[in-house]
């Protein structure tokens, strides 16, 4: 007696990447001059790891607000200007590390030698305007006071960031007045004084972030998609309301099913994002939502921070088939078989959470004259689990299995 049947068989990989604490920090300049921008990086930097930094310098954040003068950084790079002072100043860098259980690593220092310099650092630094009148061709005037700089210097330059001509004088005035139009600028000043005992570094440059523009806005439109989807399958998000969004917004996109973060300017942001899944959502968390992935766009800007979100959104899988047999055919000393539904990597939802549960059928085919109809000796053309006993003859035997995605 012979016996065919066709088994589909899936095999998963999942790499293993070796987690690490930081072993060191790595440092631009150890000996920079005020206010000249330092590079602080992770080393080496761990996937799942959370890091922050603490730069020792609260009084830079007095400074400006280009984010390079934050005391406080979180990321595996950062970016930071000291503070300029009229003699060298030594400041200790900490940085905090965190695995992916939130487990603390060991603290890690370093210390840097920061040499004095004039200040470029203006009196005025807040040069953030929200105002619903910019949107067109609206314009606004920002004054800077200088009284907060070094007033000994021998040259001072403003460039401007908006492609306006540069202003440039020998003295530093009492307060200059510009207009912007809408949008996001990085206004530089420069300070430069004779060379003398008095500063290690005779130049000083700070950049202030000049923002003309309104709160952001931002929705999302599902238009029919369905969110309970099955692999392999895409989903577009419609995005819409950002039209009117002043130059400068920025749009973080998270899909947490491992997807990267995905940053488009008010220049780039598409119409619609098609996202492709490729992996269950089972075991995710969104919000309070469980087995279920969200799509979260953010509009960020100066003016303030906007979000929307499309959640749950549920990605099961059709089951791939996978039977046993015993014994294995062919066989001529028995006529007793066990086939048993070795399926399960099938998964669908029920209220609102994964189920691999999948339905089976059997079915016999007799190939030769002399083939009859099985005996069921254990459950039925259903069941999961079957022991059939065949008379002699040649067979087909398929098993179907299926979930309820769809």
């Amino acid at each position: 007696m012979r016996i065919l049947f066709f088994v589909a068989a899936l095999a998963l990989f999942h790499p293993y990447a070796q987690a690490q604490c930081p072993a060191s920090i790595v440092v631009s300049e150890t000996n920079p001059c005020g206010l000249e921008p330092v590079t602080f990086s992770v080393n080496p930097v761990t996937p799942g790891y959370s890091y922050t930094w603490d730069f020792g310098d609260p009084e830079s954040e007095d400074n400006n607000d280009t984010g390079i003068n934050d005391n406080t950084f979180q990321g595996s790079t950062a970016v930071h200007a000291f503070t300029a002072s009229n003699s060298q100043q030594t400041y200790t860098v900490t940085l905090y590390s965190q695995d992916e259980n939130g487990e603390p690593c060991d603290t890690l220092t370093t210390s840097l030698n920061v040499l004095s310099a004039p200040s470029a650092i203006l009196a005025s630094n807040d040069f953030l305007i929200c105002d619903t009148s910019v949107i067109g061709n609206g314009t606004s005037e920002v004054t800077i006071f200088f009284s907060g700089s070094t007033q000994m210097g021998v040259s001072y330059t403003i460039d401007w960031g908006d492609g306006s001509p540069l202003w440039s004088g020998t003295s530093a005035p009492t307060s200059l007045t510009h207009d912007y139009p809408a949008g996001l600028f990085y206004l530089t000043y420069t300070v430069e004084v004779e060379e003398s005992d008095q500063f290690e570094c005779n130049t000083s440059m700070a950049t202030y972030l000049v923002y003309i523009g309104t709160n952001p806005d931002l929705g999302l439109v599902s238009q029919g998609e369905n969110f309970t989807i099955c692999l392999p399958d895409d989903i577009n998000f419609v995005i819409q309301g950002t039209e009117n969004n002043t130059p400068g917004t920025m749009y973080f996109v998270t899909i947490n099913d491992g997807t990267d973060t995905i940053t488009y300017s008010q220049q780039t942001l598409p119409d619609t994002i098609n996202h492709v899944f490729e992996d269950i959502s089972c075991g995710t968390t969104s919000g309070n939502l469980v087995d279920a992935y969200e799509f979260v766009i953010r509009a960020v800007n100066p003016c303030n921070v906007k979000e929307a979100a499309i959640r749950p959104i549920q990605v099961g899988r059709k089951p791939t088939a996978e039977m046993s047999i015993m014994p294995e055919p062919p066989k001529c000393d028995t006529t007793t078989f066990t086939f048993v539904n070795e399926t399960d990597d099938g998964v669908f939802f029920k209220q609102q959470e994964c189920d691999f549960e999948v339905k089976t059928e059997w079915i016999f085919t007799p190939l030769t004259p002399e083939a009859g109809p099985p005996n069921f000796i254990l459950g039925n053309e259903i069941s999961d689990s079957i022991i059939v006993n065949f008379q002699a003859g040649d067979y087909r035997v398929d098993m179907i299995v299926e979930n309820e995605v769809v």
